[in-house]
C-alpha cells in the first residue's frame, strides 16, 4: 500500500508492507525507496503519525542516500581499472578472444582477469558479478564452518543476492541471503556480517541480549558497523 506524508515544503512518498511481525520498522533502501513494514491489523493513521514522528530522520537518511549515489564508483571496465576484493584493489586486465561464448572473470596473480568475446561493458559487468558472487558464497560458506560450532548455530540455507536495502539477511525458517557485494569489503567487516545473521538464528530481533551475543564474538562490532556504514558508496559500482 502506498502513502503520502506532506511534511513542511515537501512530502515522503512510502510503501506500507503487512507482515506478522510485532513492531513497526522503516526501512530507507539505497536506491531511496522508503518502506514501512508493519503487523497486521495496524491502522493507517497509526503508521501515518509514526512516519511524520520520524520525519526529520528519514528525510536526513533520503538526503544521505543521494550523496552516496554521488560517490558511488563509476566503472568504464578498462585494463588497470581497480576493483575490491577483501578490501584490496586489484587491477582489471581484459583478454580478448572472438572464439569465446561468453566471458568469465578469474583472480590470478593479483589480477582480476576477464576473458571475454568482445569489450562490452554488460558482458565485462556480468562476468565480475558471477566471480564475485562464487567468492562470496565460498569465503562466507567457510567462515560460517568456524563460527557456527561456536554459537551451536547453524543456517539450513546459504544464498547470495543482490539485496537493495541489507548486507544480510535471516528469515523466520533458519536461511540466510548475503549481498553478493560484501565480499568487496575486508575480511574482518565481512565476518561481522556473517556473525551478525548467525546471530539472528538465536535472537531474531537487535535486542540489547542480542548485541551482547554478537559482542561475545566480535567485540568491536560497533567500529565494524561503521564501517560498512560509512564505506557502503565504495562497494557499489555504476557501469
Amino acid at each position: 500500500m502506498k502513502m503520502t506524508l506532506n511534511h513542511g515544503s515537501g512530502h515522503i512518498d512510502f510503501e506500507v508492507i503487512y507482515s506478522d511481525r510485532r513492531t513497526i520498522a522503516i526501512i530507507i533502501s539505497p536506491e531511496g525507496d522508503v518502506k514501512v513494514r508493519v503487523p497486521y491489523r495496524t491502522s493507517p493513521q497509526v503508521i501515518m503519525d509514526l512516519v511524520d514522528r520520524k520525519a526529520e530522520w528519514i528525510i536526513r537518511k533520503l538526503q544521505q542516500m543521494e550523496l552516496i549515489k554521488t560517490r558511488a564508483d563509476k566503472r568504464d571496465f578498462l585494463d588497470g581499472e581497480p576493483f575490491p576484493y577483501l578490501g584490496r584493489d586489484h587491477p582489471l586486465y581484459i583478454r580478448i578472444d572472438a572464439r569465446l561464448s561468453r566471458a568469465k572473470a578469474i583472480l590470478e596473480d593479483g589480477l582480476f582477469i576477464i576473458d571475454t568475446p568482445a569489450a562490452d561493458t554488460i558482458l565485462l559487468k556480468n562476468a565480475m558479478e558471477a566471480w564475485y558472487r562464487d567468492a562470496a558464497l565460498k569465503y562466507i560458506r567457510s567462515r560460517i564452518d568456524d563460527y557456527a560450532p561456536i554459537l551451536n548455530a547453524s543456517p539450513k540455507r546459504i544464498t547470495i543476492r543482490q539485496q537493495k536495502t541489507r548486507w544480510g539477511s535471516c528469515s523466520s525458517k533458519g536461511n540466510l541471503s548475503f549481498n553478493w557485494r560484501i565480499v568487496m569489503a575486508p575480511a574482518k567487516i565481512m565476518d561481522y556480517v556473517i556473525v551478525h545473521e548467525l546471530c539472528h538464528l538465536i535472537r531474531p530481533d537487535h535486542s540489547r541480549e542480542f548485541w551482547s551475543l554478537v559482542g561475545s564474538i566480535i567485540p568491536d562490532y560497533k567500529e565494524r558497523r561503521t564501517w560498512l556504514k560509512n564505506n557502503a558508496a565504495k562497494l557499489t559500482w555504476q557501469p
